[in-house]
């Protein structure tokens, strides 16, 4: 079977997620979580997510709000993306962040 295109919300276990996305480039490997702040609140981590090898991956049941969301190579690892972080609002029936592209790993 052919593989979804990037951006569409991965199938499957996914479907009820309050936040699902994809990660793409080069280095998907070194990114060792999704991170999600809020709901509302910048500074406070909501949940912490380990991306599939394919990249893909879903927050669950996050309470409604906006939430910033970013990648994490854990350590002394920088992981640049497009783009650098994105904010999304949760609703019912969850939403698909815009895909990340991995620019660069330091």
């Amino acid at each position: 079977p052919a593989a979804a295109p990037p951006g569409d919300p991965p199938s499957g276990a996914d479907a009820g997620a309050a936040i699902r996305g994809r990660i793409g480039g080069e280095g998907v490997e070194f990114v060792l979580s999704v991170v999600a702040y809020g709901p509302d609140n910048v500074l406070r981590e909501a949940d912490r997510v380990v991306p599939r090898p394919d990249g893909s991956y879903a927050f669950p049941d996050l309470p409604p709000g906006s939430y910033r969301i970013a990648l994490d190579g854990g350590g002394d690892r920088l992981i640049q993306s497009e783009p650098p972080f994105q904010i999304v609002r949760v609703d019912e029936g969850g939403v698909t962040a815009e895909p990340f592209a991995i620019l660069r790993v330091r």
